[in-house]
């Protein structure tokens, strides 16, 4: 279980650092900003989404993410505790 915890760790990293890679939006987006009287201004840019190597790439990675998540959250190791 503690591989699995580590591999985790590690794919959440590449994520963030892919995230930080990609345009803030999935689909081709108009750039946009909040009315001026707003309690918070808020605006994005223009985006033109998520290239197809970006995209599968981050559907690999949440898709693994996904697979450790669970064997760690089903591992047996938790079986050693009572209900609460």
């Amino acid at each position: 279980m503690t591989d699995a915890q580590d591999q985790l760790r590690q794919v959440r990293a590449d994520l963030r650092t892919l995230y930080r890679r990609v345009p803030w939006s999935a689909e081709p987006l108009d750039a946009w900003e909040t009315h001026e009287n707003d309690w918070r201004q808020a605006s994005r840019p223009a985006s033109p989404g998520w290239d197809p190597q970006g995209a599968a790439e981050i559907a690999r990675l949440r898709k693994r993410e996904f697979e450790l998540a669970t064997a760690i959250v089903t591992h047996s190791y938790w079986n050693e505790f009572a209900d609460a």
